[in-house]
């Protein structure tokens, strides 16, 4: 990871010389992915739990949590301009929308 973005893309260009595979990415988009991929593989696992002889109460909770509107916060100022941009676009989307955005 760098800042230096110059310095990042020089380098890329001589590993993809010796024909290796090269993809210069952001670190938020990176972290983002393995994030949302850590909670898409938890889901099922949680909705197989119980909670005593209830098999039900967890996938209720689960399917609710993840259609409601998202939360606006403090914090959108600190999103990627991409990001923002997508917020405006969809202006409805529930919180599983965006594990797929």
């Amino acid at each position: 990871m760098s800042t230096d973005v110059p310095r990042v893309l020089d380098i890329a260009q001589k590993i993809a010389q010796i024909e290796l595979g090269v993809t210069v990415r952001r670190a938020y988009d990176t972290f983002r992915e393995q994030v949302v991929a850590v909670i898409i593989e938890w889901l099922p696992d949680l909705t197989r739990a119980r909670i005593g002889t209830d098999t039900v109460v967890l996938k209720e909770v689960v399917g609710e949590e993840l259609l409601l509107p998202r939360r606006r916060n403090n914090a959108t100022p600190n999103l990627p301009p991409e990001v923002l941009s997508i917020e405006t676009e969809t202006s409805n989307a529930v919180r599983v929308t965006w594990l797929y955005l």
